[in-house]
């Protein structure tokens, strides 16, 4: 979020350059506080002036460069404690993580993340989890995303008998703990045009199955596991070969995170990122100098 005129520590960056503060609400450093590390790295490579709040002390120090400032914060009253002392920013990227949700998750996980519509195939992804029985393994389908089925979706999970082993998390606003905590990614959409989630997935090494149409034939292609769409018995199939293997899960893990890297790279997400940031602040700047 923009910030207005203040004191404080934080000074705006000349000519062109913004002055950017990371906050994350944690002491932790896993997936959410990797990214910010990556993220804030980049930036400041840029010529930004950045400073990260939150996360592991040690650990974020570590993959922090020098020229980026760091203070930890593991409540919400240190963390806007620490935010006070930054009042001249051009800018606040807040992260809210998911903590809670995969705390709750001490079995291995299957993790669905989507939009519960339709189009997106969303009962395929519960039927091919009453097939595969990884239940009964100790595994747990968390089924994140909100939808016109959702209700729709809960009823089924009755229905089907699996109810007890799946989590509907709802829309969850930061992702980057629950891909961190989960061992397969399951995406059932037969014509997703692109399907960010699942590089998001690549990005974290996470083996991705996924219905073989739309953008998963380019994003995921034969580094993955695709599935005839709509097939729920080769996706329950290919969900047992994983689940069964944590070498095939590393392997296919590792060849989704070497395509993620090769096609979508972080430098190309930063340069979105940093263009997302002026519009935000031209746009703030234009309605302080109109009032």
């Amino acid at each position: 979020m923009p910030r207005g005129a203040g004191g404080g520590a934080g000074r705006r960056a000349g000519s062109g350059r913004l002055a950017i503060v990371h906050a994350v609400r944690t002491d932790e450093f896993a997936g959410v506080e990797r990214y910010v590390t990556e993220v804030s790295t980049s930036l400041a490579a840029r010529g930004h002036r950045v400073a990260v709040i939150g996360g592991d002390p040690e650990r974020m120090r570590a993959e922090l460069p020098p020229n980026v400032p760091h203070q930890a914060a593991r409540t919400v009253a240190q963390t806007a404690a620490a935010l006070f002392d930054w009042r001249q920013v051009d800018l606040v990227h807040v992260h809210m993580t998911a903590t809670e949700i995969a705390a709750a998750l001490d079995a291995p996980v299957v993790l669905v993340l989507q939009r519960l519509a339709p189009e997106k195939d969303p009962d395929v992804a519960l039927r091919a989890w009453a097939r595969c029985r990884l239940a009964d393994q100790g595994w747990r389908l968390v089924v994140a995303g909100s939808g016109e089925r959702a209700g729709d979706l809960v009823r089924l999970a009755g229905e089907l008998g699996v109810a007890g082993s799946v989590e509907f998390a709802g829309r969850v606003r930061d992702t980057d703990v629950l891909l961190a905590g989960a061992s397969i990614f399951l995406a059932t959409a037969p014509g997703e045009p692109f399907g960010l989630s699942v590089v998001e997935a690549m990005a974290h090494g996470l083996p991705v199955v996924a219905a073989a149409g739309g953008g998963h034939l380019e994003t995921v292609a034969d580094a993955g596991v695709l599935f005839p769409p709509g097939d729920v018995g080769a996706a329950a199939a290919a969900l047992t070969e994983l689940a069964g293997s944590r070498q095939r899960r590393v392997e296919v893990g590792r060849a989704l995170r070497r395509r993620q890297q090769e096609l979508y790279s972080l430098d190309h997400h930063v340069d979105r990122l940093e263009e997302v940031y002026r519009e935000v602040v031209s746009g703030s700047r234009r309605r302080h100098s109109s009032h």
